[in-house]
């Protein structure tokens, strides 16, 4: 019985000593901010959330409601607020993840962004944000790791807030009748 209990003990000490070593090793990284951006229509209303993840693992989140939005908006949007909290938050050094490849791919430079898109006013003032900082990193991440942002932004989306006669309004526009029998 003592050998076990010495077991149990020993485990113990090896995997408070493993989490240590892993905020050690994470203390000297940036901050992690992820984004994400989502919307109950094309447009519809939608929500934007941003999730700062600090060395010591602890976490800065931020959300915005948007009344009517597409879903491309609403990620870049989750982006701006995001990089707005970390400003806010005296933040030097930054690395960026999101899951739309859109977004981060359009600020890196990857894609380009056509001179009458309603993205340059966004590409414009995120890359305003960005020069307040002094490194950053832009990284796009499948949605299944952008599990903080994605549950942060579940827990403050805007529910259907539609009324019959809406839904009818946009059942004599789109003519989607089997809805309403």
């Amino acid at each position: 019985m003592k050998d076990v209990t010495r077991k149990r003990l020993h485990n113990s000490e090896k995997r408070k000593a493993r989490k240590q070593a892993q905020l050690a090793a994470r203390a000297e990284k940036p901050p992690i901010l992820t984004f994400d951006g989502t919307s109950l229509g094309r447009p519809g209303v939608s929500a934007s959330a941003a999730v700062i993840e600090m060395p010591d693992l602890t976490y800065h989140t931020t959300t915005k409601f948007l009344p009517r939005a597409f879903a491309d908006d609403a990620e870049y949007e989750g982006l701006i607020i995001g990089l707005e909290k970390a400003k806010e938050l005296g933040i030097s050094k930054l690395e960026i993840k999101g899951d739309s490849q859109m977004v981060i791919y359009q600020i890196s430079g990857k894609y380009l962004i056509k001179p009458n898109s309603k993205f340059l006013d966004y590409h414009e003032q995120v890359l305003n944000l960005l020069s307040d900082f002094d490194d950053y990193s832009l990284c796009w991440i499948p949605r299944k790791q952008n599990k903080l942002a994605d549950k942060c932004l579940k827990e403050h989306q805007p529910i259907h807030t539609k009324n019959l006669a809406e839904e009818y309004v946009e059942y004599l526009i789109y003519g989607n009748l089997d809805y309403y029998l």
